[in-house]
């Protein structure tokens, strides 16, 4: 509106079109997304140069439900997990549990992540 030496001179139709798209031009949306593995996965996939780094690799749409599936991971399950891919794994059995079973975490590295 205030950049535009015409808008005042157009008609109202115009001027409706002209806001609708400048809005439509500069303004965010915001899409709020239920925290699991699949969206954090989709994020962490996408989120670097070279995809997948953040995830050691691990395709997450299929090898991860497989991994889930062959470890026999299931609500009320105890799981061993080995994870170096930033707790994604571990935060993935967390989930497939559901808050009814046991996880112990183990870590192999020089030291233990902070």
């Amino acid at each position: 509106k205030q950049n535009s030496k015409t808008f005042h001179q157009k008609s109202d139709h115009a001027q409706d079109k002209y806001l609708m798209n400048k809005q439509k031009k500069h303004s965010l949306t915001i899409r709020v997304l239920r925290c699991n593995a699949q969206t954090v996965g989709d994020v962490l996939w996408h989120r670097t140069p070279l995809p997948g780094t953040l995830l050691g690799g691990l395709r997450y749409k299929d090898v991860l439900p497989k991994l889930l599936a062959y470890g026999n991971v299931h609500s009320g399950a105890r799981v061993l997990v080995c994870d170096t891919i930033n707790g994604y794994l571990l935060g993935s059995v967390m989930e497939r549990l559901g808050g009814k079973g046991e996880a112990i975490a183990t870590y192999i590295g020089p030291t233990f992540p902070t």
